[in-house]
């Protein structure tokens, strides 16, 4: 009776009716407790039912009626799987190994399992022998393709996904991962095609389309990834996922509120989502929302503590709106971490927080290796040339009214256009203003490549047989590092945009000179040094006033709400270059110069507050700091007249900041640090003729700033010398610099041209 009642109720249970076939099952129970077969479908049902519990009890009670059945085992091992108990899942699949060595679905199970705790290797050699026994076995293929996935190991994935495809053809999924490898191995095209194919499967596949704009976002075809994404969206409304994606593009297109919109969707669709915080910290940034953006980072930390670069990033903000609570212990642990080889900061933070190039050094490289490892090692061969021209470009995504421009103008108007080809490649925004118009107008040849992907812009290089390919932007926001990390020119050099090593490969040379990077320091560097005489640093403050760019403004210390009869020392440097120990130092002078000020850029309302508390705590009065508000560069220029004396900042000089201080007629006051960025103002001072004001110790650094707040006419003579001077010393001879910084140019191309490697260079003065 019960063998006929089992049959029954095994019919209703394959076509679906589980409450029939539960009915059946619990009648033969009620018979005979022990039944196997009945407790092992009932705990199937239960299982099927997401009733996990009960289904446990099932399964347990069936084994101990029957150990030896590998099949009630391995749904027992199912079921722990879904309630999240790996580890007990593992020792379930052990058992039904031990009990059938050949069963192919326990050894997959097995996998799936030590997937999950992520011991992929060990996941791989079960796969293996599944796959042995069963050589069919598509999903098998398919996630043992992912596991390698997981290892980065995208092209033996390819291979289990092209299997699986085979045997599988109908499996979107398939698809859709082997698109997943070829993104990874930056074959978009070949990425987009399995998309379309898993989406011809299955047209509702959100996944697909939330991969494909991610696809089309590297590709640089924002549109399209728009498209994409709310395609994912249209068919999911609550795919965080996507709402986070669309949000980066839109961030890419410098379109921030609208990204914070959909980071901040993508939050309220997932509450833990570190990569949505992250993101939305970035564009809150942009926004000049810093205390929002700190905290939304700070939180993004607090879910992901591993998250690459994020530690430092959530204290550069920190250090944005002066917050130093806890520095000293969050510098401990940057350094440590670092040195342990532990993604926690990029390059730029690591500058700004440390004066030692030897940590520049190993920053540089752990994120160079993470982020931009040389793609191809194929020499570039020596051009046949078709003129007798260098043909330079130039790369960067500040061609505007920015500091780099500001700077480099003149440069690019003084370029030798008899023996230069100059080429501008701009991935930056296109934003009309008479900075971006003047540089256009210098160039041969001005390309926006802003939609370009990086390999595309390589390609375009390639194709133009550049000569030299100067990177402008090292590691600085919205720089494209990889478009060099696959050689896009036989000569490959890092100018001005980034104070201190790539620590890259493909970068040759880096322009310099003996104070930034002394030959002392070359150990520190893997490029060769291009020595300049006098300093690296250009400027365009001369041909510019020539032209009429810069209008003599005169503003009187009422006018900028300064005290009229009270020394001024001043700071317009960023404020996250302001560390508790120089502050220090700063408190101390203002102590020792009675009734002096000190007058800051107005760079953030946090900030502003921050410091003033700080002050407080350092028994200065908060009405003692004055804050700047940002002016146009003509007006910024001439209200440093309305200071007395520049104090400097380590381990980040002033450097644009120095040279504007200086052309305006106001000394620069530095401490000499260790490292290419803590050296600039000190390359500035002595091109200026005041290496008088380059300090080498704390002690002397504020005796010098107290002596001369107290000692009127030394500072007078500083600045009558450096009125008298500035229209014809080294620093501000823009045609000078221009020609020495293209005796490098010719150098380093004709020992290219000659076959011979990189090797540090000297220019004759």
């Amino acid at each position: 009776m019960n063998h006929q009642k089992l049959e029954l109720a095994f019919k209703f249970h394959q076509d679906g009716f589980f409450d029939n076939a539960w009915r059946i099952y619990q009648e033969i129970l009620q018979i005979d407790p022990c039944h196997f077969d009945a407790l092992h479908l009932s705990g199937l049902i239960a299982y099927q039912r997401l009733d996990l519990k009960s289904a446990e009890q099932f399964f347990l009670n069936a084994i101990c009626v029957n150990w030896s059945n590998a099949d009630v085992h391995l749904n027992l091992g199912a079921m722990l799987m879904a309630a999240g108990r790996v580890d007990e899942a593992l020792v379930r699949y052990d058992c039904v190994i031990a009990i059938q060595p050949d069963y192919a679905n326990a050894y997959y199970n097995r996998a799936m399992a030590l997937q999950e705790n992520q011991k992929l290797e060990k996941c791989l050699v079960d796969y293996d022998r599944a796959i042995s026994i069963n050589s069919n076995f598509a999903d098998a293929f398919n996630n043992r393709g992912n596991a390698l996935n997981g290892l980065d190991l995208f092209h033996e994935a390819l291979i289990s996904f092209e299997t699986a495809m085979i045997l599988a053809p109908d499996s979107a999924q398939v698809y859709y991962n082997a698109a997943i490898s070829l993104q990874k191995l930056i074959h978009f095209d070949k990425a987009l095609v399995r998309l379309d194919q898993a989406i011809l499967i299955k047209s509702d596949y959100s996944d697909c389309y939330n991969s494909q704009g991610i696809v089309f976002t590297q590709m640089r075809r924002f549109d399209k990834a728009i498209d994409s994404l709310e395609m994912a969206i249209s068919i999911n409304p609550d795919f965080a996922a996507a709402f986070n994606h669309r949000g980066m593009v839109f961030y890419q297109l410098h379109s921030y509120a609208e990204a914070l919109l959909d980071f901040e969707k993508s939050i309220s669709l997932k509450t833990d989502y570190a990569d949505a915080f992250y993101n939305r910290g970035l564009a809150l940034q942009e926004l000049g929302r810093w205390d929002e953006a700190s905290i939304s980072l700070d939180k993004a930390l607090s879910m992901k503590a591993d998250y690459s670069d994020l530690f430092g990033m959530a204290l550069h903000l920190r250090l944005k709106i002066s917050d130093w609570s806890g520095l000293n212990d969050q510098l401990d642990k940057i350094k440590a971490d670092t040195l342990e080889k532990k993604s926690v900061t990029t390059p730029f933070i690591a500058l700004s927080i440390y004066d030692d190039p030897a940590f520049h050094y190993v920053a540089a490289r752990q994120h160079l290796q993470k982020k931009f490892p040389m793609r191809r090692r194929e020499k570039i061969p020596v051009h046949i040339k078709k003129s007798s021209k260098i043909r330079l470009a130039y790369f960067s995504a500040d061609f505007r009214m920015h500091p780099m421009s500001q700077l480099i103008s003149g440069v690019f108007d003084r370029h030798d256009r008899d023996k230069f080809e100059l080429i501008a490649f701009s991935f930056g925004p296109d934003a009309p203003n008479e900075m971006r118009t003047r540089i256009k107008g210098a160039c041969d040849q001005f390309i926006d490549v802003r939609v370009f992907n990086d390999e595309e812009i390589r390609d375009t290089a390639l194709k133009m047989e550049i000569d030299i390919a100067v990177d402008l932007m090292g590691f600085t926001a919205n720089s494209r590092t990889g478009i060099f990390s696959s050689r896009c020119a036989p000569v490959q050099l890092s100018f001005l945009g980034y104070p201190g090593t790539m620590a890259a490969e493909y970068i040759d040379y880096i322009v310099a000179d003996t104070i930034v990077a002394p030959p002392q320091t070359r150990q520190f560097y893997q490029e060769k040094i291009l020595y300049l005489p006098g300093s690296y640093f250009p400027s365009s403050y001369k041909t510019d006033e020539a032209k009429g760019r810069l209008p003599i403004k005169e503003f009187t210390r009422d006018d900028l709400g300064l005290p009229t009869h009270r020394f001024v020392f001043c700071c317009f440097n960023n404020s996250f270059k302001i560390l508790p120990s120089v502050f220090d130092r700063w408190m101390r002078i203002l102590s020792a110069v009675e009734g002096s000020v000190l007058w800051l850029l107005d760079d953030n309302a946090a900030s502003n507050r921050n410091l003033q508390r700080e002050a407080i705590a350092r028994g200065v009065s908060a009405d003692r700091l004055f804050f700047a508000r940002r002016m146009p560069l003509a007006d910024h220029l001439a209200r440093h007249r309305c200071a007395d004396l520049f104090l400097d900042t380590l381990p980040y000089n002033a450097h644009t900041t120095a040279t504007d201080a200086l052309w305006a007629g106001l000394p620069v006051l530095t401490l000499i640090g260790e490292s290419f960025a803590g050296r600039v103002a000190a390359s500035l001072l002595n091109a200026v003729g005041l290496p008088e004001l380059v300090t080498t110790s704390d002690d002397a650094y504020e005796q010098l700033a107290v002596r001369l707040a107290t000692h009127p006419e030394e500072l007078n003579a500083l600045k009558q010398k450096l009125a008298a001077d500035r229209l014809s010393c080294r620093l501000f001879d823009t045609g000078s610099y221009v020609r020495s910084l293209e005796a490098a140019y010719t150098t380093i191309h004709e020992r290219h041209q000659a076959g011979l490697k990189p090797d540090h260079i000297y220019v004759e003065d």
